[in-house]
């Protein structure tokens, strides 16, 4: 597994890339607190302060978990006495999330993608936060990126980092895709590759997804890893 200390980072043990969990550090005006964030049907979940959260797949926001939620009425939604700051809405506010996403480049051989999200307070007029992703090799960081836009970053980041080197991640692959209708978390479409590769059209994804809504395709969060990985090829899928 991966440590993060103070904006660095340092190994510790033995990372498994193909982990649905990975080490996160969060930090508001209350103070610093290392989390773990677990992916579960399309999105983090994860404990802060011993409240149950749930962190948006593309890192727009983190949310109280819905039974939580259900619970708790709007006048205590100000969490301050477990050090939570949250909006009407439930969710956090005025505070950084940071993660380490472990990124296989070769066989046997790891880098390391960092996210830092910043979450703004709720008088800012701005609803969603600011992302900016590290991605660093041996203890080198090869490239830094900012954007509100999770793969379109992500894609510059690695377009511009070390050429030879392309990372091996669900993101890069040539099997994973989003559901053209409803948008949502990244899909996987290891089980029917050869008809995958062959759609160009919504029509196309139409036809292999049996309609415009459908759960037959498995969630995975972009930097997952499993030794099915494909590079992707350009102009084949629906994504190009």
């Amino acid at each position: 597994m991966y440590a993060i200390e103070t904006g660095r980072h340092r190994r510790k043990g033995r990372n498994i890339m193909n982990s649905n969990e990975v080490q996160a550090i969060f930090r508001d005006e209350f103070g610093v607190e290392a989390i773990s964030l677990r992916w579960d049907d399309g999105e983090f979940q994860t404990v802060i302060r011993g409240v149950d959260c749930t962190v948006v797949w593309s890192f727009e926001e983190i949310s109280l978990a819905d039974e939580y939620r259900q619970k708790a009425a709007p006048s205590v939604f100000n969490l301050s006495a477990q050090g939570i700051t949250l909006d009407a809405y439930g969710d956090l506010r005025h505070c950084r999330l940071t993660i380490c996403f472990p990124l296989q480049i070769f066989t046997g051989i790891f880098s390391e993608l960092i996210v830092h999200a910043e979450f703004p307070d709720e008088s800012e007029s701005r609803r969603y936060c600011d992302l900016r992703f590290e991605w660093w090799i041996d203890g080198v960081r090869v490239g830094v990126e900012r954007g509100f836009d999770l793969d379109d970053t992500v894609a510059r980041l690695f377009a511009g980092g070390v050429p030879e080197i392309k990372p091996q991640c669900c993101l890069s692959c040539a099997f994973s895709g989003y559901n053209p209708f409803v948008g949502g978390p990244l899909r996987c479409f290891q089980e029917v590759r050869e008809a995958y590769s062959q759609t160009k059209t919504k029509a196309d994804m139409y036809r292999l997804m049996g309609g415009p809504d459908t759960d037959a395709f498995p969630d995975v969060h972009q930097f997952h890893w499993c030794d099915q990985f494909q590079p992707r090829i350009p102009g084949t899928g629906n994504r190009g």
